[in-house]
């Protein structure tokens, strides 16, 4: 979160298909050699924010960021939940998470 130079470094601790979050700053080229880990980047929307959003936008935002924090209190969404299962038993996994209990949960294939 310091800048896009503190995330460039943190590039090589990231295994195939991590992923590169950028709050503070942007990756104006990727920070790894093309073809090896394969790791996504993203920016943050947030500070754009701040500089180009209307009270709409924010409002979604809000009350998007709320509505989860109610599931979370609830029970009815975990975000720390990990599904794993079998290769076999991949298009239930995907049902699953596409329908719940916990739509677009993490799943691990074995």
């Amino acid at each position: 979160m310091v800048s896009g130079e503190h995330a460039a470094s943190l590039a090589p601790l990231l295994t195939a298909n991590g992923h590169l979050v950028c709050i503070q700053d942007r990756q104006e080229k990727t920070p790894l050699a093309p073809f090896t880990t394969t790791i996504s980047l993203h920016e943050v929307g947030l500070n754009a924010m701040h500089a180009h959003a209307d009270d709409t936008q924010w409002g979604r935002l809000v009350g998007a960021g709320a509505a989860m924090a109610r599931d979370i209190v609830s029970g009815r969404f975990d975000p720390q939940i990990t599904d794993v299962e079998s290769f076999e038993r991949l298009p239930v996994a995907l049902a699953r998470l596409e329908h719940g209990p916990n739509p677009g949960n993490r799943v691990v294939v074995l």
